[in-house]
């Protein structure tokens, strides 16, 4: 799904958190071609991040360069 574009897909059957199963799907995320890139510019790709940890983990160790932390709020 991720290498299809089809973040919805993705969304949906990498479940709610990361596993050793998983993992090597995960990584590919951060793969900078199309239509990898879909997955992550997708509206629903933050509540994702969020809903599986990785939010979390970006916030204690440092975001993602292909996803720069967003702007705090004034």
């Amino acid at each position: 799904a991720i290498w299809m574009g089809k973040p919805e897909m993705v969304f949906k059957t990498l479940g709610k958190q990361i596993t050793p199963a998983n993992f090597y799907t995960f990584m590919s995320l951060w793969t900078d071609v199309e239509p990898v890139n879909r997955v992550r510019e997708h509206p629903d790709f933050m509540d994702f991040a969020e809903r599986i940890g990785m939010i979390a983990a970006w916030e204690k160790y440092g975001w993602p360069d292909l996803l720069p932390a967003p702007s705090p709020a004034n």
